[in-house]
């Protein structure tokens, strides 16, 4: 079977076996999006040029007497991707919505470790739309304040 139709199956199986999942959908070939208790979407995208899976979630949008800040935790924490398990911050645009983003070799995906990679990445995400909507920003000294409670790695 052809990666890009092995994960096929595998997010066709994906919803029925998450409660948390209300859907699930293809948008293209290679494409999905997952939309998570209804406010987070997911969007997924197989690169079969590398055999990589990149995942992405619009988090939000800092206002702007708060974009130093937000700036400033968002690229500390990329700084520490190890200790985040991987998991980038960027911006779609000058002034735009910032963009979680995280990537894995396709061939390390099967539907458990997708469930894994979901549950970590959108509360993750969670965590940077309370920074972002409440403008308080925990900026990390280093990777032992940053790193992830147990189950939330990705």
């Amino acid at each position: 079977m052809e990666e890009a139709e092995r994960l096929d199956k595998i997010m066709e199986e994906l919803g029925p076996v998450m409660p948390e999942v209300t859907t699930v959908a293809q948008l293209e070939e290679h494409e999905w999006v997952v939309v998570w208790q209804e406010d987070a979407v997911v969007s997924l995208h197989f690169d079969s040029r590398d055999s990589f899976l990149h995942f992405s979630l619009h988090v939000g949008v800092p206002e702007s007497e708060q974009r130093l800040s937000a700036y400033e935790a968002l690229l500390m924490y990329n700084f520490l991707g190890i200790s985040t398990g991987g998991v980038r911050m960027s911006l779609d645009g000058p002034g735009g919505m910032v963009v979680q983003e995280y990537g894995c070799a396709s061939r390390d995906i099967d539907l458990t470790r997708i469930q894994g990679i979901l549950r970590g990445f959108v509360t993750k995400g969670y965590l940077w739309r309370e920074m972002l909507a409440s403008g308080t920003f925990s900026v990390p000294d280093g990777p032992e304040q940053i790193q992830d409670p147990p189950g939330i790695r990705v």
